[in-house]
C-alpha cells in the first residue's frame, strides 16, 4: 500500500486520534478503516506530543484487524462514537472537525488534509487544494504545527451543536 493514514477528530475539548488498517488485508490497494483509538489529547496540546500521537497511529497502520465488515456501519459507527464519547454518529458529525494525516510512500511525504463538514457538499468532504505537505521524515513539531493549521482550515457543520452530542 503506498498509503498509511490516521484520523484526528477534534470533539469537545479534546483532538481524538484514530489509528487505521486496511479493510480487506488481501487486497494490495483498498480503503482504510478505523481499528483503534491512539490517543486522546486536550486541543491546548503542544506540538511534538501532537505530532507524536500522530504519527505512531500512522506507524502502526496495519497492526489492529478491523473488527467489523466495512458494511457494517452501524457497529463501526457505535465503536467510533464509543472511542470518542459522542452519543451517536450524527452527534459527532453535527459537534467535531475532521483532519487525516497520511504517509504517501509513492511522493515520500507526509500530507494533512483537512475536512469542510458539510458546508461545500452533503458529507465531509477533503479539502485536497489545502493539503499540507511536509518531507516524510519529518519531527513530531513539524507534524503537529501541520495539524494545528489544517484544524484552522477544516470547517464545523453546519448544525454544530455545543453539547457535543
Amino acid at each position: 500500500m503506498q498509503k498509511h493514514d490516521a484520523i484526528i477528530y477534534e470533539y469537545g475539548d479534546k483532538y481524538f486520534i484514530i489509528q487505521r488498517s486496511k479493510q480487506d488485508e488481501r487486497q494490495s490497494e483498498c480503503p482504510s478503516e478505523n481499528v483503534a483509538l491512539t490517543d486522546s489529547l486536550p486541543v491546548g496540546i503542544s506540538y511534538p506530543l501532537l505530532g507524536e500521537g500522530v504519527l505512531r497511529a500512522i506507524d502502526n497502520y496495519g497492526a489492529i484487524k478491523p473488527s467489523y465488515s466495512p458494511w457494517e456501519l452501524k457497529e463501526l459507527r457505535k465503536q467510533l462514537c464509543g472511542w470518542i464519547g459522542a452519543k451517536s454518529y450524527s452527534g459527532l458529525l453535527r459537534a467535531s472537525r475532521l483532519v487525516i494525516a497520511q504517509k504517501n510512500f509513492a511522493r515520500d511525504r507526509i500530507e494533512i488534509i483537512p475536512f469542510d463538514n458539510f458546508n461545500i457538499n452533503k458529507w465531509e468532504t477533503m479539502l485536497v487544494g489545502d493539503m499540507i505537505c511536509l518531507p516524510a521524515d519529518s519531527d513530531f513539531e513539524s507534524v503537529g504545527m501541520a495539524i494545528y493549521k489544517a484544524f484552522s482550515i477544516a470547517t464545523n457543520h453546519p448544525d454544530k451543536k455545543c453539547n457535543y452530542g
